[in-house]
């Protein structure tokens, strides 16, 4: 069934009592490259869309300036936004101005900005992994740990494990080699 009501203009596909523009009950099937679009704004030219081009969800779009430049894509929820993908690659949860790759925020009492768990049950499991590599580089720092603010702050703690400065395999609670 469609209709189109005069009174308000409105559109129902599979409804004969749309309740707004578009009111569609069912599935809505693209072509390969087709997309769904909206504008931004009414003197803007550029637009947001979700496409699925070559099987790839994929969301363009989110904040876009008055010269019409693209800024980042945000995803919210109803407490408020949540992940923002800036232009330049950096990724930020918890904060809409990533300033790293991966700029991760949270200001809950006794939370954790990130936990990760590796838990094979062969193998070697690695909890974590930092890099830091670049021959031109004047310094490379592959962990960086700071805690401050609090009444006690520790930046790292080590538990069930050795410690070495300067080893790979320390056979003591700290070795410095």
């Amino acid at each position: 069934a469609m209709s189109i009501l005069s009174a308000g203009g409105n559109v129902g596909i599979g409804t004969t009592d749309p309740g707004d523009k578009l009111n569609v009950n069912g599935n809505i099937l693209l072509g390969t490259t087709d997309k769904i679009g909206w504008r931004y704004s009414s003197g803007n030219i550029s637009y947001n869309y979700i496409t699925g081009e070559d099987q790839i969800l994929t969301l363009s779009g989110g904040i876009w300036t008055s010269s019409g430049a693209q800024t980042a894509v945000r995803i919210k929820t109803q407490q408020g936004e949540k992940l923002t993908i800036r232009n330049n690659g950096n990724v930020g949860i918890g904060t809409t101005a990533p300033l790293y790759k991966l700029h991760i925020t949270d200001s809950a009492a006794s939370g954790r900005a990130v936990q990760g768990i590796q838990s094979a049950t062969s193998g070697t499991n690695y909890g974590a992994v930092f890099v830091a590599e670049g021959s031109g580089a004047t310094k490379n720092v592959g962990l960086y740990a700071n805690a401050q603010g609090a009444t006690t702050n520790y930046a790292a703690i080590f538990d069930n494990g050795n410690v070495g400065i300067g080893t790979t395999a320390p056979s003591e609670r700290l070795q410095v080699d």
